[in-house]
């Protein structure tokens, strides 16, 4: 007699039935885990991308977040009124004529301050920095050719200015208006440059053509400012030292073209050479206090009767 047992055999779906799911599951995360590696990688390759152009295209001022500032880069509200509108110059406080108009080896001294009407017929150049100059001062009297990342050679280049719904740079724009003063600052952006006799080169070509098309405009030319002993201590490019070397350059530029130089750093910095703690939030843009600190010195160093040489003040 046969002791027969009997074998049950469970077919293949449903001996794997039970473990399917976790093995899908199992799968799902796997998958999750690689997309969310590839997209970590991508967004790391893609900001640092950005952030190498922008330096690149905009200088420091492409790390400057608009919450130091709020404002929305709205150029130039009111250039329809002063296009093609004659400057009345018996309207404005000017000083008086600069009797030594061949002494530009020096700084312009402490003069006699101003008032805000002195500024009615000058044009502002210069990047973000200057735009916090503009706006906390609240000059609707002058002309603001500004933009965020402005440089020497863009300036030329790059369409900034809206002006009557037209998109033109900075120096075609200044070309369509009528003024007597120019107060230019730029630089900050520039340091990173590989060669600092490009860089002067570059500002050079700005002062000349707007000797080109007004010969009997006052040029400023203004010192770029320090940025804080924080930023500048942690920076191998946007530092003090380097600004430094630039507005010796600047300086140098202004003796041989034969405008004017105005020190503001020398007036903004602290005993270290720094932009103090307090002037900034983030290191290289200053906020209101600062910017009528910087507007004061603009009023109280005007050419005026005569300058002093470099040293002698």
């Amino acid at each position: 007699m046969y002791n027969t047992k009997t074998s049950m055999t469970i077919p293949r779906s449903k001996r794997y039935k039970k473990y399917r799911k976790i093995r899908n599951i199992f799968k799902f995360l796997i998958l999750a885990a690689i997309l969310f590696i590839i997209s970590i990688i991508a967004v790391k390759y893609i900001i640092k991308s950005n952030s190498f152009e922008g330096n690149k295209k905009y200088g420091v001022d492409y790390l400057y977040d608009q919450k130091y500032l709020q404002y929305n880069y709205k150029i130039i509200s009111t250039l329809n009124k002063k296009t093609g509108n004659n400057i009345d110059d018996t309207d404005l406080e000017n000083p008086e004529n600069n009797d030594n108009q061949n002494d530009y080896n020096s700084v312009v001294p402490e003069s006699e301050a101003v008032t805000d009407v002195f500024f009615n017929d000058a044009v502002f150049i210069g990047d973000s920095r200057t735009e916090g100059f503009i706006l906390y001062n609240g000059l609707s009297n002058v002309t603001s050719l500004t933009a965020k990342g402005l440089m020497v050679d863009t300036a030329f280049t790059r369409p900034a200015i809206n002006m009557n719904g037209e998109k033109l740079t900075v120096m075609k724009a200044l070309s369509k208006i009528k003024f007597n003063k120019v107060y230019i600052m730029l630089g900050i952006n520039e340091l990173g440059w590989a060669y600092s006799d490009i860089f002067i080169k570059k500002y050079a070509e700005i002062v000349d053509y707007i000797k080109e098309i007004n010969s009997e405009a006052q040029i400023y030319v203004q010192s770029i400012l320090p940025v804080s002993y924080e930023k500048s201590s942690s920076d191998k490019i946007y530092n003090n030292n380097n600004i430094s070397n630039y507005n010796k350059l600047i300086l140098e530029m202004t003796k041989d073209k034969q405008v004017y130089y105005l020190d503001v750093a020398e007036d903004i910095k602290d005993e270290d050479g720094n932009l103090p703690v307090d002037a900034s939030l983030d290191g290289i843009h200053l906020k209101k206090e600062y910017c009528q600190k910087w507007f004061e010195y603009l009023k109280t160093h005007t050419v005026q009767s005569k300058i002093v040489e470099e040293g002698d003040n």
